[in-house]
């Protein structure tokens, strides 16, 4: 089992064991392994148009899992980081349907044969900037299941949400119905 924990409402319910954090993560609290899949040249240069924020979120994750000898997976062998396997994790899956690190992560985790994948605080709400990141993260929920990979989602959630929360034909709500 691994525990891919986001910012949002909820990673304060993960366990202390086997969790995997996103950028900055280690500012909430300890994880055993990062993803920052940022170009971090680029951003650390300034280079990228990204708000001040996020220059300072990724220098402030680097920085802690230095001091915290966290691994962190990234785009390249960087600042210490661990390279992340895309090219494999492409073959072995034929997808590379990546727009965000949740979807790195869990696919990182099918790479890695986890048979159970929970995800706390990964909101990835509708209507939000992180909209656009949503549906990589649902193919990669999919792909999961399809596996027979156990997923489970804590915390308020947009993720495998239909917008109008009801099932499309149905006057049914979403979640109403109790699914296996």
């Amino acid at each position: 089992m691994v525990n891919i924990l986001g910012h949002g409402d909820g990673c304060e319910l993960a366990p202390q064991d086997n969790c995997w954090g996103l950028n900055d993560f280690l500012t909430v609290r300890k994880v055993d392994l990062l993803f920052d899949m940022h170009n971090l040249p680029r951003v650390l240069s300034g280079k990228d148009k990204l708000e001040r924020r996020t220059i300072e979120q990724v220098r402030t994750g680097l920085t802690l899992a230095n001091q915290t000898n966290t691994p962190v997976y990234s785009l390249d062998t960087w600042f210490e980081c661990l390279r992340y396997p895309l090219e494999e994790i492409v073959e072995r899956f034929k997808s590379d349907y990546f727009s965000c690190s949740v979807s790195y992560a869990i696919a990182f985790a099918l790479f890695k044969d986890y048979k159970k994948i929970n995800l706390y605080g990964i909101a990835l709400g509708i209507g939000s900037e992180y909209s656009f990141q949503k549906p990589s993260v649902e193919f990669w929920i999919g792909v999961a299941k399809g596996m027979g990979v156990e997923v489970n989602m804590f915390g308020n959630t947009e993720v495998l949400a239909i917008p109008s929360r009801h099932l499309y034909g149905y006057n049914t709500k979403q979640g109403e119905l109790k699914s296996g």
